[in-house]
């Protein structure tokens, strides 16, 4: 058996977590060895695990769902009857149905799932005057994430049928996936870029193209992501939409609390 991760994570938060639960089930030496790290932020992975697999699936929360670039490109994925866990990521506000879509797109392709938790990550559009979770996941999130992986271990050693896990969320799903703006959340301060291409090469849509005159972003392909303005190392990737910074404000005054991993294991019949 191997853990293999795989995962949508334009912002690194996802890909963080579904390591630390990968290196928790990793166990002692000679169990449960690491397997692959499989990326679909950037584009579709065509995979079949073997049914003696653990797969840990990542993905974020955009307003209450999945991205849908993430769920297409998740569907040329064949679970073959692997154990799957279930991970969604959300900026500390609203999770929403997107762990129950998750986990319902596991067994659609294949999975079949063993446990499945809500993380919290930095939200996207967190900015210096709005911190949404900032920082996060910190060191006490990873080391939930390795708890949360020695229960999946028990789970794992058991014997007997399980009882699948029920997560929040509802059917049919409360909100509709969030269609892509058509208007690019982010631009650029010419004057601090450096036209390193960093931000080209991390945005998933493909949405940003590198000029000799700085990055030019494509308003139609841009899924606010917030990608590029995170990884800017000069900060000259801004967030430019007034919904943006609306956005920010409301949820910044109204999700302060700090909001903790929950997680939802089976029992053995």
């Amino acid at each position: 058996m191997q853990t293999h991760t795989l995962f949508f994570s334009p912002t690194k938060t996802g890909a963080t977590v579904a390591q630390a639960v990968q290196n928790g089930l990793q166990g002692l030496p000679g169990e449960s060895p690491i397997g692959e790290s499989i990326d679909i932020t950037k584009a579709a992975v065509h995979k079949t695990f073997d049914e003696d697999d653990t797969v840990i699936v990542v993905m974020p929360v955009y307003s209450g769902r999945l991205p849908k670039i993430a769920v297409e490109r998740f569907k040329a994925v064949n679970g073959n009857g692997a154990k799957g866990v279930a991970i969604a990521i959300y900026g500390n506000a609203n999770a929403g149905d997107a762990l129950l879509e998750l986990t319902d797109i596991c067994k659609e392709q294949g999975f079949e799932v063993i446990a499945a938790a809500n993380f919290i990550g930095e939200h996207s559009f967190t900015m210096k005057q709005f911190p949404l979770a900032a920082g996060r996941p910190d060191t006490a999130d990873l080391q939930k994430a390795e708890k949360f992986a020695e229960l999946i271990r028990e789970v794992l050693n058991g014997t007997g049928p399980l009882t699948l896990p029920k997560v929040p969320g509802s059917h049919p799903y409360s909100k509709d996936p969030m269609n892509l703006p058509g208007v690019a959340a982010t631009g650029t301060n010419l004057d601090d870029c450096t036209i390193c291409g960093l931000c080209e090469t991390v945005c998933p849509t493909s949405a940003i193209t590198m000029t000799e005159n700085g990055p030019q972003t494509d308003g139609k392909k841009c899924s606010w992501c917030s990608a590029c303005v995170k990884v800017c190392k000069s900060n000259a990737r801004l967030f430019t939409s007034p919904k943006v910074k609306e956005t920010a404000e409301r949820l910044f005054t109204n999700f302060q609390e700090r909001q903790e991993p929950k997680w939802f294991l089976p029992a053995r019949k």
